[in-house]
Order: structure tokens, then C-alpha cells, then sequence
């Protein structure tokens, strides 16, 4: 943990500080040791780095160093009897061990200690004590503050005193979570010198900026004492409340407004086991920014109103129609028309002059598609990243409005579409020279999935562009290893900027579809994976030995199923078997629906899928009633 300066620091366990006492200070040596860690627990001190400059020189037993931490210095000293320390690097095995003393007038750096359920300090200071000579007398020279946390998606902990030096000088410290999830709810300690009458405030700081503060007044400090602050989770009017353990969607288009049907369905998710919410699509580049930023602040502003949670889709795949300025590099006669635009799509071979013109998508209908976008085009990429900013943007401040009880209406957000290059966007032989022809002449055989065909899938092989200018490749023939490789290194460059809007791992998903090694391409260090599971899939994931292995390997906190649909001619029996199978895995976040459920699928009146409607309805009240 870092202390307030970038090139001097120490980190100091609980156990340490429950040693601290007075010695004289001794004469500094020659030299400087710095950049220096140490690690304790309440039975060890390790020292895990350490520079030294300026001197030659060997710890032993007796010896008397100086750790530099800005502009103070805290001495220390090996004393002989016993295995207290454990040196790595150039110390000798025998040092023996090592003591901390701090002066009374010195602030002792900050202490963090994920302890769920707290601990005595006095308890800690009996269990550190049988490691100390017996005829050392310390005193207390600290004491210790502890924040009992309470809250889920605590992000860090600020802590002010007045007039009052906490941590190297200064009266105020901030504790955050080392691995970028949110801090575990516990017990967190600061030590700090002895005060009396002296007003502290803590302030929770949670997901996008959100913070809960309160001021303790009067605050007095005997040496040794620890000051706890506890029922954090009574700051606010609304308490936390952390939703569902899992969800089952209904899919809607970014058009379309299930909830008020779902919530006439299925009433509020509040309380139960497994919510049922909405899922809204947003294709970022099919319509006008401007309409879909209305329209999802309508999904959120009704998520909110009528209680049904909501997994937010961003799609900057699939459709971009209503950008012809990125995509028309052939057609004069139509609006965004630049020959330059062949950097921004796919190409059928090495170099722009193989740019396509057009694609062919097939999910249950052949259509014909804009030429697939080269994902790696500097032009692309900035386009991109400016639509899912605006639409990033504005689910992070409604969410940050969420009082604390309704924070669980955002179930997450799905930052990509279903990712499978060539497979979501294709390009036949030739397919340029049905530019501007019926689509009756076009052909229909489609992709052919066997892994023999991997990566062109049958059809014509694209994706020269994007490996060129991911610096993948740029020459000779391409493989699915390529394409994989290019899929991961996308997904890598999308996570890496919806990282930036304060939503925790647990609440972005990426999304893979397809087959074999491109079912890998969701798996990121910032985002849960997801994928599509229709046929034997969607009667259990797990049938898929793929998705079966990334999911016991993958570190995520969750995963989900992103696309799902009813095996053909399967009864609420079988469909309940079916939320069984696939939710009852561990770490399932949710499965998101692709068919009629509540009877607005697609924009029509089709009537209530009622088989569906039960099938949800059993699975929803089997896990209540466990």
C-alpha cells in the first residue's frame, strides 16, 4: 500500500503496530535504505523489498537501520532470540529477529485488515506479545481506529481528523481495495497517535462517486485504545439491499418497453431469489446517438419506476447503418461517401483494395448487412468509443442516483454484442459484385460451422483488415488462431475503456458466440464472460465442453447466458428443466431470453408466451421456497 509518497513507502500489518513502543533514537548510518515493504502477520515480519545505496552492509542480530517514509524516519532494530523475521534477498538467514519502535510524537503509517467480524486490539497485542523478548517492556506509542463496513461496492474508505495526523503527517487517510473489486465488508483499522477531543469523519465512497459520510465529535484516543466505528449501514435513510441472487430476462429491443408487461406479469423482482427484468439492446451505430440516449434513459427511468431490474446491452458490432461516413467507400449516389472509408471495413485479402462493400447475416433469415466494420480502424475505434461514452455516461449517473435499496434495478451492463468475426457478418465469394442487385440472385448456402472450415467458415475469408492493424499479422494465410487472437484483443481494448465508469467486474459482461477457441474471446481480466445457448446449449451450458471449462476456469465473479432460446416443441416441464439446468450452475448471473415472453417480442402483438410465462413463474417460486 502506498503512503502519500510515490518514491518512499512501508506497509505495516496490525500485528507490527501492536509492538510499537519508545526508544531513544539511535545515530543514522551511512547511506539510505529505501523503497522498502514489509509484510507482518502475528507471526511474522517480512521484509519483501528493500534498496540499499550509499553502503555496504550485512544485517545481524543488533544492528540499527532507518526506514525513510517522506520526510519522516522510523527506526528499526534486530534483536537476538527468536524467528520473528523472515529476511529475503541479500539478508542472512540468521538475522534474527526484528523489532519495530516508533517515537510518541511519530503518526504510524495506515493499517489496512479485511478481519470480517473485528478484532480486539488488546487480543491482537497478547497474541503478537508471545514474540517478544520477555524482558523488552513496551509501551503503546499509537492507537487504533476501526471502521466496521457494512455496505456492499465500497470502493474506499476517507478518514479525517481534525488537526490530528493519522498516517506520514497527514490528517487524512484513504484505504481502497488492492484488487479494483469492491473492499469486503469487515473491519478496516487505521493507527493513528493518542488525541483527545478531536472531531473524525468517515466518509464510504461506493460505485460512481457515490458516498456516504457521517462526523463523530469528541473523539478521544487513550494510548492503546481502539476507537470503533460501527453500524455504517444506518448513514443513510435507505439501507443497502443487494437484489437477487440471479435473473432471468426478458429480451426487448432498444424501441421497445417491456417492463410495464413484465411487471403486470411477474410483479416486483424486490425480495426474491430470482429476479425477472428486462434486457435492452442498443445497437450504438444503427440510429442517431440522440434517439438512443432517449431512449435508454426511458428503459432506466421505467426500470426504476416500476421496480424491475435491467441488464443494459451495448452493441458496437453489429449494425451501423447511420454511419455511412465511416462505411461508404464505393457508392457516390449515397450520403458519407470517402474512398479513404476502405481503412475502416473488412477486406477479402491483404490490403484495401480488396475492401467489401457488403455482408450477409443470417439469425433465421438471410439479410443483407453495411460491410462488416474493421474493428481496429483509428476512425472506428474513436467513433466507438464516443457513442459507448455517452451511453456509458448516462447509466452511470442514474445509477449513482439510485438510492442504496434501488441499486439493484442495474443488474450490469453487456459492453458488446455477440462477438464471432465472420460469423455475425460475412462476405461470399465475390460479394462485391452484388452490390446494387436484387437480393433474389444472392446466395443462400450460408456458414459452414464444421472446424474444418474454421476460420472461414465456408464462405469467403475476411478480417485481413483488422489483423493488419492490430499488428497481428499482415501477411500469409490467415488462421482461426489469428482470429482468436485478434477477438481477445479487441475485447481487451473495450474493457479496458468501460473499466473507466466505476462499475465493478461483477456488473460488465462481455459476450462470445460461435464455436471452439472464439467461445474464449469474453474471457478478460475486467469483465464477466458470457455467451449464446441455443439447441442442446440451451437445455444446459454445460453440454457445451467449452463453455463448461471456461466457466470452472475463469476467475469471474459471475458469468451469464446472453442469448437463450426454448428448444423447439419443449413444455413448461421441459423449460423449467431447462432454467434448472442452465441457472443452476454456480456463478450463473443471469440468462437473457431471445423470444416472445410477454407478448411485445420484436415490436408486435404476438400474446403472452403462457408455457414461458409458467415455466419462469415455477423455476422463480422452486428457488423462493428452498
Amino acid at each position: 500500500m502506498k503512503l502519500f509518497n510515490k518514491r518512499y513507502y512501508i506497509s505495516v500489518a496490525l500485528s507490527l503496530l501492536a509492538l510499537a513502543g519508545c526508544v531513544e533514537k539511535p545515530e543514522k548510518p551511512d547511506g539510505e535504505l529505501r523503497n522498502v515493504e514489509i509484510s507482518a502477520s502475528f507471526s511474522e515480519i517480512s521484509l519483501t523489498k528493500a534498496e540499499l545505496s550509499g553502503m555496504d552492509m550485512e544485517w545481524s542480530a543488533g544492528d540499527e537501520i532507518f526506514v525513510t517514509v517522506g520526510t519522516r524516519e522510523y527506526p528499526f532494530t534486530t534483536k537476538e532470540g527468536g524467528a520473528l523475521a523472515v529476511f529475503n534477498g541479500k539478508l542472512p538467514g540468521d538475522a534474527g529477529r526484528i523489532s519495530a519502535y516508533y517515537p510518541a510524537d511519530f503518526a504510524v503509517p495506515v493499517v489496512q485488515s479485511a478481519v470480517t467480524g473485528g478484532v480486539d486490539p488488546a487480543a491482537v497485542v497478547a497474541e503478537a506479545s508471545g514474540y517478544v523478548d520477555k524482558e523488552l517492556v513496551f509501551e503503546y506509542a499509537c492507537s487504533f481506529i476501526r471502521i466496521n463496513v457494512e455496505f456492499d461496492n465500497v470502493r474506499s474508505i476517507r478518514v479525517e481528523a481534525e488537526k490530528t495526523e493519522l498516517a506520514d503527517g497527514s490528517p487524512v487517510v484513504k484505504l481502497t481495495s488492492d484488487n479494483g473489486k469492491p473492499m469486503p465488508k469487515g473491519a478496516y483499522y487505521i493507527a493513528t497517535c493518542p488525541f483527545a477531543a478531536k472531531s473524525l469523519k468517515i466518509t464510504l465512497e461506493g460505485d460512481n462517486d457515490s458516498k456516504r459520510s457521517k462526523t463523530f465529535e469528541n473523539v478521544v484516543l487513550e494510548s492503546g485504545e481502539c476507537y470503533v466505528i460501527k453500524n455504517t449501514a444506518d448513514w443513510n435513510e435507505s439501507s443497502s439491499y443487494d437484489g437477487p441472487e440471479q435473473y432471468i430476462f426478458v429480451q426487448s429491443a432498444d424501441w421497445e418497453y417491456n417492463v410495464k408487461n413484465i411487471y403486470n406479469i411477474f410483479g416486483t423482482s424486490r425480495d426474491k431469489v430470482v429476479g425477472i427484468g428486462e434486457c435492452a439492446m442498443f445497437y450504438i451505430f444503427e440510429r442517431p446517438i440522440a434517439t438512443l440516449c432517449s431512449e435508454l434513459r426511458n428503459h432506466l427511468t421505467q426500470a426504476e419506476n416500476y421496480e424491475i431490474p435491467i441488464l443494459v446491452e451495448l452493441d458496437p458490432i453489429t449494425f451501423w447503418d447511420s454511419v455511412p461516413e465511416l462505411w461508404n467507400w464505393f457508392d457516390p449516389s449515397i450520403s458519407g461517401f470517402n474512398p479513404d472509408n476502405k481503412e475502416n471495413v473488412e477486406w477479402y485479402d491483404w490490403g484495401s483494395e480488396h475492401a467489401v462493400k457488403i455482408g450477409w447475416l443470417n439469425w433465421g433469415t438471410q439479410l443483407r448487412m453495411k460491410p462488416m466494420a474493421n474493428l481496429f480502424s483509428p476512425k472506428y475505434q474513436e467513433a466507438a468509443l464516443d457513442r459507448m461514452d455517452k451511453l456509458m455516461s448516462i447509466v452511470a449517473e442514474w445509477y449513482a442516483k439510485l438510492p442504496g435499496d434501488k441499486k439493484y434495478l442495474l443488474v450490469g451492463i453487456k459492453i458488446m454484442g455477440e462477438l464471432l468475426y465472420g460469423g455475425n457478418n460475412w462476405y461470399y465469394p465475390n460479394g462485391n459484385d452484388y452490390y446494387g442487385k436484387d437480393e433474389s440472385g444472392d446466395p443462400t448456402y450460408g456458414l459452414n460451422s464444421s472446424k474444418a472450415c474454421d476460420p472461414s467458415w465456408g464462405v469467403q475469408q475476411i478480417g485481413y483488415a483488422a489483423l493488419t492493424y492490430s499488428g497481428i499479422k499482415t501477411s500469409g494465410t490467415v488462421t482461426a488462431d489469428d482470429i482468436c487472437a485478434m477477438e481477445r484483443k479487441w475485447v481487451e481494448w473495450l474493457a479496458d475503456f468501460c473499466d473507466d465508469y466505476g462499475f465493478p467486474r461483477s456488473m460488465l459482461f462481455a459476450h462470445a458466440g460461435g464455436w471452439w477457441d472464439h467461445l474464449a474471446s469474453c474471457i478478460n481480466p475486467r469483465v464477466c464472460p458470457s455467451w449464446s445457448c441455443y439447441g442442446a446449449d440451451a437445455k444446459n451450458p454445460f453440454n457445451n465442453s467449452i463453455i463448461k471449462s471456461l466457466v470452472e476456469s475463469s476467475d469471474a465473479p459471475y458469468w451469464g447466458i446472453s442469448e437463450w432460446a426454448s428448444p423447439v416443441g419443449y413444455n413448461v416441464s421441459s423449460l423449467t428443466s431447462c432454467f434448472r439446468n442452465s441457472l443452476g450452475h454456480e456463478g450463473c448471473r443471469y440468462l437473457s431470453i431471445f423470444e416472445n415472453v410477454t407478448g411485445s417480442y420484436n415490436g408486435g402483438d404476438n400474446g403472452v408466451n403462457q408455457n414461458m410465462v409458467t415455466a419462469m413463474k415455477t423455476y422463480q417460486s422452486e428457488r423462493q421456497n428452498k
